[in-house]
């Protein structure tokens, strides 16, 4: 299977996972939770558990895979000292993308047939639901403004309740059903055949209540998950049961508006409600397809009490329990894109002759190669290392074929700290003339960085320039190691080149960037620049240490802005310091 399939695969049986276990913990939460008004938030949590795979793999996506340098802020002379030079695993994994591709073009088909089948799942319940619309439509189509006796009603319980006037317009059709609202800007659809029966007020209030609570939208909410997500069962089940608890605590919150003596009277019209002896049915505010939850409702309304204190904190423990009850399957969506498959052809797939063009591996290579890969990925390095030269070893080897093997040992060299090994391999794979340019920079940087930690600067300086001066942007990271290595050679002017080219091409300049350049601007000459730079760190500092103020001090004082050295000397009390410092002295 493709990645493309792959991944849509394991995030769709992900999901499904996540919402059985998150169905399965908030049924105990809602048996558990003592008021049943705020089992909305337990089903609330639930629908977000089917989400969850698909967010950690979103998130996973977008994360940055190498992370910035980190540094501590220096004291004195130290200050400008470098951060030690660490290269990046993921900068030296072996690239293999034209192998991927070939092998990929011969299974393509699976990922597809994984795609089509979700695209024409996802057009039938884009069906379904445009039908349930054009339905809606047609109904509204035939609705007709209330007579002005139930207007005056909706008017009165909009002020009782405090729903905006324009929220809640009431609309009479002639159909048997129950009252409901819809639409983003609330309307409540009321039956011509429920007016001025006695339970047609309470339905209006029950129907106003949800307006308030902002339920239709909710419930859209739901509509739009069960359809994107038509493959997964539980978002149905879930939904279905969200629904009820909406109902459990629209009823609850009208309640509180009642008033005890209210209870009997709602209950009694609920029950009223109900089809007998088979006649046709007339839904209503009260009337549901589901029996077990009329007779919830009945019992809820019965037992009506204030929502004891801290209900809302647990049914706030009980949903955050659900979703850490689902974690595992977004913890791995999170995994399936923050380390994808390295897909190689089998030795099935092998069809090509053997002067293979560039991108095309040989049925025995591309299962040594696998071979690599599997034990780097187990941190088996020296079994890495062992069966790429035992591959390498084989005769009539393309220069691709060699350059991707040199590339993986020189990745699992590097793996066991083998800094020169890890070079040579490098260097070899470029030296096959097999790699394409930007590959060749890629290798050119991390190369460059090997020598940078192994302390030769000056081979680090030449390879870095190689990988910059190459046709491909090699964005804007060489050019700050490069100014950092300027730096440790006393090369302050090609040093400040390098770091005003990184500056230009970067958003937002980091503490350690103000620090370098204040630096070489200090060590070229240019104190005036050196003190702008510093002071925008010092600035971001919540508590500066004295090397650092010292340090802003003196760069104020080279710059010719005494005024300013004064200003930041007294600000931090350093004249005490200095007696202090001179009293230790004195004493030593």
């Amino acid at each position: 299977m493709s990645a493309a399939g792959s991944i849509l695969f394991t995030l769709a049986l992900t999901s499904i996972a996540a919402g059985g276990v998150a169905w399965a913990a908030a049924r105990l939460a809602d048996r558990a939770l003592a008021s049943p008004r705020h089992t909305v938030w337990i089903w609330r949590a639930a629908r977000l558990a089917i989400l969850a795979p698909i967010l950690g793999f979103i998130l996973a996506s977008l994360a940055p895979r190498i992370a910035p340098d980190a540094r501590e802020g220096g004291v004195g002379a130290d200050l400008f000292a470098l951060p030690a030079m660490q290269l990046p695993v993921d900068a030296i994994q072996p690239v293999m993308s034209a192998a991927q591709s070939a092998a990929e073009a011969a299974i393509l088909p699976a990922g597809f047939l994984v795609l089509i089948v979700y695209v024409f799942g996802l057009a039938a319940a884009i069906a379904r639901a445009a039908g349930r619309r054009i339905a809606l439509a047609t109904l509204l189509r035939t609705a007709r403004t209330a007579p002005e006796a139930l207007q005056r009603q909706a008017a009165d319980w909009r002020r009782r309740l405090m729903v905006d006037p324009d929220q809640g317009d009431i609309q009479v059709v002639e159909a048997k059903l129950s009252p409901f609202v819809t639409g983003l800007k609330p309307v409540i659809v009321m039956p011509r055949a429920l007016l001025g029966e006695p339970g047609a007020e309470m339905a209006l209030a029950h129907e106003l209540m949800h307006v308030r609570r902002g339920d239709e939208r909710d419930r859209l909410v739901g509509e739009w998950l069960t359809t994107f997500f038509w493959f997964n069962p539980f978002a149905v089940m879930i939904e279905r049961r969200l629904a009820g608890a909406r109902e459990l605590a629209c009823d609850a919150d009208l309640l509180d508006e009642l008033g005890a003596p209210a209870r009997r009277d709602y209950a009694r019209a609920l029950t009223k409600s109900a089809p007998i002896h088979g006649e046709a049915r007339l839904h209503c505010a009260f009337l549901t397809d589901a029996k077990d939850l009329r007779v919830r409702r009945v019992k809820a309304i019965l037992a009506h009490a204030p929502a004891p204190r801290g209900a809302r904190l647990a049914a706030g423990a009980a949903g955050a329990l659900v979703l850490v009850a689902a974690a595992p399957a977004a913890a791995s969506a999170w995994w399936a894109a923050a380390e994808p498959s390295e897909a190689v052809p089998s030795a099935s797939q092998e069809t090509v002759p053997a002067d293979r063009p560039r991108g095309v591996l040989s049925a025995h290579i591309a299962e040594a190669s696998q071979a690599v890969q599997d034990a780097i990925e187990a941190d088996e390095f020296e079994t890495a290392e062992a069966t790429a030269s035992a591959a390498l070893a084989r005769d009539e080897l393309t220069a691709y074929e060699r350059s991707v093997l040199l590339r993986q040992r020189g990745h699992a060299r590097f793996l066991l700290e083998n800094v020169a090994g890890a070079i040579a391999d490098f260097e070899a794979a470029i030296g096959t003339g097999a790699p394409s340019d930007s590959e060749i920079a890629s290798l050119l940087m991390n190369v460059g960085q090997l020598y940078a930690v192994s302390g030769q600067y000056e081979r680090a300086i030449e390879s870095l320039r190689s990988a910059l001066d190459g046709p491909d942007d090699a964005g804007p990271r060489p050019l700050r190691l490069l100014a950092q290595l300027y730096v440790q050679t006393d090369q302050f002017d090609n040093a400040l080149d390098a770091a005003e080219q990184y500056l230009a091409r970067v958003d937002a300049p980091t503490d350690d960037d103000r620090i370098l350049i204040a630096h070489i601007y200090d060590q070229v000459g240019r104190p005036e620049d050196a003190a702008s730079h510093y002071e925008r760190y010092f600035q971001s500092l919540a508590e500066p240490s004295t090397g650092q103020i010292l340090t802003l001090v003196n760069l104020y004082n080279d710059a010719g802005r005494p005024d300013d050295a004064q200003r930041l000397w007294d600000e931090h009390d350093m004249a005490e310091w200095a007696r202090q410092r001179a009293l230790e002295e004195h004493d030593g």
